[in-house]
């Protein structure tokens, strides 16, 4: 149980969870136990941040799950035509893109 304990004060030490401190004498403890959104990055349930690794990723998942040779052919040209047009360009668009799905000015 020391090891465990450890183990939760570290990650609420470096706000990957937080909790209900139920700290006894015999040491550190937590109920409630929920993840952080640093905690739900570092698990793949929170976006990291980078929109465009995002999309090249859900892009990479789609042409491998199809069985559809046309379809997985127009993703792998969308793909490579995302790494040619460059990171900052299609950054550029997908926060447009947000912002207009949004409603955001």
């Amino acid at each position: 149980m020391p090891t465990a304990r450890a183990g939760l004060k570290a990650l609420v030490d470096a706000d990957m969870i937080t909790g209900d401190d139920v700290t006894t004498q015999e040491g550190y403890d937590l109920m409630m136990i929920e993840l952080r959104e640093k905690g739900r990055r570092a698990v793949g349930q929170w976006p990291t941040g980078d929109l465009v690794a995002e999309l090249i990723h859900l892009l990479e998942v789609r042409a491998e799950a199809t069985d559809d040779s046309v379809e997985r052919g127009r993703l792998r040209a969308l793909i490579d035509g995302a790494a040619d047009i460059g990171k900052g360009t299609l950054s550029e668009v997908l926060a447009a893109f947000v912002r207009q799905a949004t409603g955001l000015p």
